[in-house]
């Protein structure tokens, strides 16, 4: 399937609707969550990934997020291939 027309829900409330680049560690989308419509950036993974580090970074994130500067994590976790 063509990345650009993926159909991903994350979490039961997150659609992703863009990709907006990749790095080294993951692939980054633009996305909403369907039941409040507030936009949100989504930060994917695949499970088959050598190298995993989402779920270590998605802990950093959340132990700084009431630092100034720092992303909200809204949720963590494994989403079907992801």
């Amino acid at each position: 399937m063509n990345k650009s027309k993926m159909k991903i829900l994350v979490a039961g409330k997150f659609q992703v609707t863009k990709r907006l680049g990749n790095g080294a560690f993951g692939e980054l989308y633009a996305g909403i969550n369907i039941r409040t419509l507030e936009e949100v950036a989504i930060k994917l993974e695949k499970l088959t990934t050598t190298t995993p580090v989402l779920a270590y970074e998605a802990n950093i994130c959340k132990k700084m997020s009431s630092l100034k500067g720092f992303a909200k994590v809204y949720w963590s976790g494994i989403e079907g291939d992801f």
